[in-house]
């Protein structure tokens, strides 16, 4: 596998063409975050009604007497079928229900497509092909391989061998590992026009 992929590494690594763009990524995670808050606040607002209304039903609900049960073996015996009243309660009461669970799927699901897919950073794996194949299956936002920030700001090599974007990559985070402050801010200058983020991994 490692020897099926490294040609297309070298040709991503060697591209001189490595255009600056400019992609509001805060924006992106901004409208991800009201979209998936608005659906958790219509999902408590259903689960509230749901529970205030089941709640008040069960406080409602008859508690019969011993005598009144006798009554209802009476009514029973005279040709009225007990159960009569509480299937058409049963019934009610379903269709009360089925509009609050309706809409809570229905929120669900509104959460489930406004979640933003994030591809995280991989060991050694995060490279070009890979985020694209990633982006394809409907991530918005990228992530490479943990770079080091030393290596990248001493070594040309390194940052050829290290840091490459496939044609029309957007959104994507750079992860920097660095043991020292000067280090990760060089590197981050470095990697400011191509990239649209950087996170630091200072563990």
């Amino acid at each position: 596998m490692g020897n099926h992929w490294a040609p297309y590494e070298r040709a991503w690594a060697q591209d001189p063409h490595h255009l600056p763009r400019s992609v509001c990524l805060p924006a992106l995670l901004t409208e991800a975050d009201r979209a998936v808050a608005a659906a958790l606040a219509n999902l408590s607002r259903e689960y509230d009604a749901t529970v205030t209304y089941k709640s008040r039903h069960a406080l409602a609900e008859p508690h019969f007497t011993p005598t009144e049960q006798e009554g209802d073996v009476a009514t029973h015996l005279t040709g009225c079928h007990p159960h009569d009243t509480s299937q058409a309660d049963a019934e009610r009461d379903q269709r009360c229900i089925e509009p609050a669970v309706s809409c809570a799927s229905h929120d669900w699901r509104q959460l489930y497509c406004s979640l933003c897919f994030i591809q995280a950073p991989m060991v050694r794996c995060s490279r070009p092909a890979f985020r694209q194949v990633c982006r394809s299956w409907g991530t918005r936002i990228g992530y490479t391989h943990m770079l080091i920030a030393e290596s990248f700001v001493k070594s040309p090599h390194a940052r050829h061998a290290e840091f490459a974007l496939y044609e029309g990559e957007n959104r994507l985070v750079v992860q920097l590992a660095a043991k020292s402050g000067t280090d990760a801010a060089e590197a981050a200058l470095l990697l400011r026009p191509y990239c649209d983020a950087i996170d630091l991994n200072c563990g």
